[in-house]
């Protein structure tokens, strides 16, 4: 007995002997959070210490700090935590990520960035809101503005690096939905509550249900656009997989997107849903089956829509009595006379709302900021003209991608349903973020960059597979 109580002691001293710096780091670490719940925040606290681990887990796994921020921004940490507003933990983490993963990189001799023409379009977006915000009314806005698109940037090239391999890609795109759904539920359950229990059905229904957080998601109109994303993501999730439990899990994923967008009291959501679907049926190759069904499913939803939601509905064909309408209206015609004023980089990124309240506001809207609710509009009048013409070649580079990724394996006779099913997806959710986003200011939100890295980062997993058959079938033939 005392033989095997020395042998293990002996075991644990080698073992603190060839691990002294670990173990003291350990000790050290706890004894400085230990201190830390005695002067600061214990959430504080505990947020800085995860970040510290989670910091030195991406060293070997630097995809993890890319999910890590999916959750901190679809879950909306900092809203439901109001302490760690000040750490602005989302930045924190996408800058710990990228430097961990160039300096890595550099060490093992492995930084090459994937090459696309779609980066230097962001390098050049980039430069083009710099560049806006120097003929900016309000500096504070434009600066924060800046400063929150150098983030996505910063994003783009660390999913489209990262994201290298297709479990990876799943991996991804399993959270992203998973977060969605999330939101989705919470959604259902606060209209079903909130419209039995509302004085007002017709009010309640105008002012719409979104996730209950502030951010990307609070408002209902924002909401539907990040529904009318990931909806056809989930739906073509259903066809990529072939096990019945995760086909099961794909469409309760559906089931709750769509009632979601038909429920958030958004129009320009439900449109982008409608459109989708036709687009869908342009593309599928059992048109009248998909007909009959989409055409079903309008008639169900429009008999047992509520009275006051079809005459919100309807009230848009006459928009001079709809007040959201005709708001939209003069907000669209401020945002032109914007672009005619300030025709080359636009008034400064985040700064039509300013710009509206001094200059360009209607009669008896003075001092009111309200935002231009048009993506392209938003782009044109904050951006200028350059900004309009490379957001827009953004968006035609990730269809023709995604056209690329479908062609690849239908040229070379290969069949990988996950690739060429969310080559499909991906159309669609950027088709339902240009409908919704047409109605809504959402240029800055996370979709369109999502989107677009998974498109590239999709294509260029397409690509390597495509050459790795190829080599294949040549060692085989020889």
């Amino acid at each position: 007995m005392e033989q095997i109580i020395r042998s293990k002691l002996l075991i644990g001293l080698n073992f603190f002997r060839s691990h002294t710096i670990l173990v003291t780091g350990l000790v050290l670490f706890s004894f400085l959070c230990g201190m830390g719940f005695w002067f600061f925040d214990p959430l504080l606290v505990f947020a800085v210490a995860s970040l510290l681990i989670l910091s030195f887990l991406m060293i070997y796994y630097p995809l993890l700090g890319i999910l890590l921020y999916l959750v901190i921004e679809y879950a909306r940490v900092s809203a439901m935590f109001p302490p760690l507003q000040v750490l602005q933990i989302g930045k924190i983490v996408v800058i710990v990520t990228g430097l961990i993963w160039v300096v890595r990189s550099v060490f093992t001799r492995k930084l090459k960035f994937v090459s696309d023409p779609l980066n230097w379009i962001m390098v050049i977006w980039s430069f083009i809101v710099i560049g806006s915000s120097f003929f900016a009314m309000n500096s504070k806005f434009a600066n924060q503005g800046v400063i929150d698109f150098l983030k996505w940037i910063i994003i783009y090239f660390l999913i489209v690096n990262l994201v290298d391999t297709l479990p990876k890609w799943q991996w991804f795109m399993w959270l992203l939905l998973l977060l969605n759904f999330k939101m989705s539920q919470f959604q259902i359950r606060q209209f079903m509550a909130g419209y039995d229990m509302a004085p007002s059905p017709e009010l309640f229904i105008t002012e719409g249900v979104g996730a209950g957080s502030t951010g990307f998601f609070g408002n209902a109109g924002d909401f539907g656009v990040a529904m009318c994303v990931v909806a056809p993501l989930a739906f073509y999730l259903i066809r990529a997989v072939k096990s019945k439990a995760l086909k099961v899990g794909g469409i309760i994923f559906f089931s709750g997107f769509v009632f979601s967008i038909l429920k958030c009291g958004s129009r320009g959501a439900t449109l982008g849903l409608f459109v989708m679907a036709f687009f869908f049926w342009l593309r599928t190759s059992k048109k009248f089956q998909g007909g009959v069904l989409i055409v079903l499913f309008i008639i169900g939803f429009w008999a047992s829509a509520p009275d006051v939601w079809k005459k919100r509905f309807v009230s848009v064909v006459d928009y001079q009595q709809d007040v959201t309408a005709s708001q939209r209206l003069r907000l669209w015609e401020a945002g032109l006379r914007m672009t005619i004023d300030n025709p080359l980089l636009g008034v400064g990124i985040n700064n039509f709302n300013t710009n509206y309240a001094v200059r360009y506001h209607a009669t008896g809207e003075e001092g009111r900021r309200w935002a231009p609710h048009n993506i392209f509009l938003q782009a044109v009048s904050e951006l200028g003209v350059l900004g309009l013409l490379i957001l827009l070649l953004a968006m035609f580079l990730v269809f023709k991608r995604n056209h690329e990724t479908r062609r690849l394996y239908l040229q070379n006779n290969l069949k990988n349903d996950w690739i060429t099913n969310f080559a499909h997806a991906l159309d669609l959710s950027l088709i339902g973020y240009i409908v919704s986003g047409f109605f809504l200011t959402v240029l800055y939100y996370p979709h369109l960059y999502i989107i677009m890295t998974l498109a590239i980062s999709l294509n260029q997993i397409a690509r390597k597979q495509v050459i790795a058959e190829k080599n294949l079938i040549k060692d085989d033939k020889k």
